[in-house]
């Protein structure tokens, strides 16, 4: 393995000089690597929250209702993961299995408190199959949750005191589509110009080619490939393996101390940051399914209404329709990347409560969504990562579709979110790291109900959260 390794990473030295070379260029389809770890992380924000509704009663009878909320929340989860890239001529393969277990606290300005509990379990699998710059899209995702919550009430609007929540969901979704592109991996390339870079300047190899830029970005590829069952045999393996990925192609250095710190610090103590560069499209046919029980317990304070009340739910879902997804990267240079992408998702979902009698309600859904996103790496060990996500979400009821709708009852619900971010991830082990992260949320809906012709029910809320977190991971391999 050894020799082939060296002997597909031999090249000429004479060529421009590597400051020339453009990472949008670099290609080599050969990655296959895996992680796992821990990630627990806490966080924290201030919501700011206005409701108002407009409420037809009778024939003219207008009743309108403004409320205003502020929220102090805070929560913290214990994430654990496991991640494998494949990235050959024919497949881009990905997949992620991640368990996380958290709690959240949330106090309201009006003395309202609610504490609550999550358990996730997410599998998510995405297969890209390529023949020349096309490819056949096959996606599989789950996402199963269960969730607590103990709510207390201070409003005198609300009737009740105290309401218990126990939740669990069960969701899964499939796409299979065809598009055209590619995301490119570019890690590596990156890697090996930072290491270039510090050998030159720290140990004195001196210029180095595009050529010789490429070989050893290459070689790197490899040698994180290979697996290792024992750390410390890893570590000596991986270290000789690049030292020889060097030397084939002439990089050396008179002074060896500086030569063997540089080349450890380089690869011990710096992470491997995800860049990708390059744009590809595609058209996909979507359909998702849920299945939700939820069990709730209200308090009264008022025995003469009832002291407790107890309900039960069930209610299924699915969805089908068409989606169009664009991605779009391209590195402006070794510290900068620019990432772009957009998408918009259209179909009908059906639902049905279970409990008897059983109600029916089908939607027809459009969500658009876009993202833009910076990432500014300084070095081998640090990056800062701006972004603005936004989506538009439209669901209007298809009422009469498979029941009788002899009323004419409409209902019409549009959601708006943005929220800029920024992100600081910095490495400071050879397997520990810490992220720390600000975003700020508008949110805007709107729901409207009408019933033969008349509208009953208008009402209108936004939300501005202003949230804070850091997280700690350690991957075990």
């Amino acid at each position: 393995m050894k020799h082939f390794i060296y002997g597909i990473l031999l090249s000429a030295c004479t060529a421009l000089p590597a400051q020339t070379y453009d990472l949008n260029s670099y290609r080599f389809r050969y990655e296959k690597w895996q992680l796992m770890g821990i990630n627990p992380s806490m966080g924290g924000n201030q919501s700011q929250y206005t409701q108002r509704q407009d409420f037809l009663f009778g024939l003219d009878s207008l009743v309108t209702r403004t409320t205003e909320e502020n929220t102090h929340r805070f929560n913290l989860f214990l994430p654990f993961f496991f991640e494998r890239y494949i990235n050959t001529e024919r497949l881009q393969h990905t997949q992620v299995l991640s368990f996380s277990a958290g709690i959240d606290k949330r106090k309201a300005a009006d003395g309202s408190k609610q504490f609550s509990t999550e358990q996730l379990l997410n599998y998510r699998t995405e297969n890209r199959f390529y023949k020349g710059k096309q490819f056949t899209e096959l996606n599989f995702s789950s996402r199963n949750r269960l969730y607590t919550s103990k709510n207390d009430y201070t409003d005198p609007i609300i009737i009740f005191n105290r309401m218990n929540v126990s939740r669990t969901d069960l969701n899964y979704s499939l796409s299979l589509g065809k598009g055209r592109g590619r995301m490119e991996f570019v890690s590596d390339a990156v890697s090996a110009m930072f290491l270039l870079n510090d050998l030159k300047a720290k140990a004195g190899t001196g210029a180095y080619s595009n050529e010789q830029l490429e070989a050893v970005a290459k070689g790197i590829t490899m040698i994180r490939n290979r697996r290792y069952m024992d750390f410390r045999f890893r570590v000596i393996d991986q270290l000789s393996m690049l030292d020889s990925v060097l030397k084939a192609n002439q990089v050396s250095s008179s002074d060896g101390i500086r030569y063997f710190t540089t080349m450890n610090d380089n690869w011990l103590y710096a992470n491997r940051f995800n860049r990708v560069s390059g744009q590809r499209w595609s058209l996909n046919l979507e359909h998702d399914g849920n299945r939700n029980s939820s069990r709730t317990k209200i308090d009264f304070p008022d025995s003469a209404i009832q002291q407790t009340l107890e309900s039960e739910t069930v209610s299924r879902s699915s969805f089908n329709g068409l989606s169009f997804r664009y991605s779009h990267s391209k590195q402006l240079g070794l510290f900068v990347q620019r990432s772009f992408e957009a998408g918009l998702k259209s179909g009908i979902r059906f639902s049905t409560n279970g409990n008897e009698p059983k109600y029916k309600s089908d939607q027809l859904l459009h969500e658009l969504y876009a993202g833009f996103t910076v990432l500014y790496q300084p070095d081998t060990r640090s990056y800062l990562e701006a972004g603005l996500r936004g989506n538009a979400f439209l669901s209007s009821d298809m009422n009469g579709l498979r029941t009788g709708n002899p009323e004419g009852s409409h209902y019409q619900n549009m959601r708006l979110n943005l929220s800029p971010y920024v992100q600081y991830f910095r490495f400071i082990s050879q397997r520990m790291f810490y992220s720390v992260s600000a975003s700020f949320n508008y949110n805007y809906g709107k729901d409207v109900s009408s019933a033969n012709n008349r509208q009953d029910l208008n009402n209108m809320n936004e939300s501005m959260p202003f949230g804070f977190g850091m997280g700690l991971t350690y991957l075990m391999f």
